[in-house]
């Protein structure tokens, strides 16, 4: 749907998960006033996917769905010139998504603000939060393209940078796992070969700490996590927790994999102003030689 106002979309089932290489679920584009409720969806792309190529996301509530998603059940972006706005996502159930589970990303300019996601269930999920301000800067012309041929784009492309402020993330019970190595080889558009039982760098990736980043001069700003409860699957590396380069990656397409292992099982936090961990639980199930939070170029970190 695309610069709608006044929609409700209640009791959609959607299940489109290995039919193709861009098979996302609920693409909403520049609307304002929308209600996505009692929603069951399975897809190999994003599931419920907001997007902002001209106009804002404005005045969103996300309630009631089971979802279930290859890439990410539920994210803002990649398309964010307009910004998303006053938008609630609550009670819901996401499972089987190995690339990670939240997804908020600002890269096109725009301003994402006053967000709060609470009550959520992350089963065997890949990274379990992921914010992104990022500067790809692309400048649209026209709703929803988004030029995948320019996914490793090295330089902004003149959108100026946006904003991240005011997140607000509470009551959320995740457990993070490896994924599937058979599910990926029966998905189409994988190319993915085993050799090992070890696990690759881009397994470790994508069962990831949470992270939140914005880039050198530019923060993300007022972010709190509230009720936090999350197991990771652990087994970090004394090499995996040498790391001290991760890279900025200041205008390629915001996937957290892409930036490689990090150098914290928990949490990884960098260019950032304003952020609260309250009652934030993180554990391993098994032993981890990584730091558990990392802070880069952070102001003000309270970890209550």
């Amino acid at each position: 749907m695309v610069d709608c106002s006044n929609v409700h979309i209640n009791g959609v089932k959607i299940n489109f998960r290995n039919n193709g290489s861009n098979n996302d679920g609920l693409d909403i584009d520049g609307c304002e006033d929308v209600l996505i409720e009692n929603c069951d969806i399975n897809t190999g792309d994003d599931a419920i996917c907001l997007k902002s190529s001209l106009n804002p996301c404005k005045n969103f509530v996300v309630r009631n769905c089971v979802v279930t998603s290859h890439t990410s059940p539920l994210k803002f972006g990649t398309s964010s010139s307009g910004g998303f706005i006053n938008i609630k996502v609550e009670n819901c159930y996401f499972y089987d998504c190995p690339m990670g589970a939240i997804k908020l990303q600002i890269v096109d300019g725009g301003t994402m603000e006053n967000i709060e996601i609470s009550r959520i269930k992350i089963v065997n999920g890949g990274s379990p939060i992921f914010i992104r301000l990022g500067n790809r800067g692309r400048i649209y012309t026209s709703n929803t393209y988004t030029g995948t041929n320019k996914i490793n784009g090295e330089k902004p492309e003149g959108a100026t940078v946006g904003s991240i402020k005011n997140i607000c993330i509470r009551d959320v019970v995740a457990e993070v796992c490896y994924a599937d190595r058979e599910q990926d080889k029966k998905a189409t558009y994988k190319n993915v070969h085993y050799k090992s039982k070890e696990r690759t760098g881009r397994e470790k990736a994508q069962a990831g700490s949470i992270m939140i980043t914005g880039i050198p001069g530019h923060y993300i700003e007022n972010v709190t996590l509230e009720n936090i409860s999350i197991s990771y699957p652990g087994g970090g590396t004394e090499a995996d927790a040498s790391i001290t380069d991760v890279p900025e990656d200041v205008a390629r397409y915001p996937e957290q994999f892409f930036f490689g292992v990090l150098p914290s099982w928990g949490a990884y936090i960098r260019h950032v102003k304003n952020i609260q961990f309250k009652n934030v639980t993180m554990t391993t199930r098994t032993p981890e030689k990584r730091k558990k939070i990392v802070l880069d170029d952070v102001v003000g970190f309270m970890n209550e």
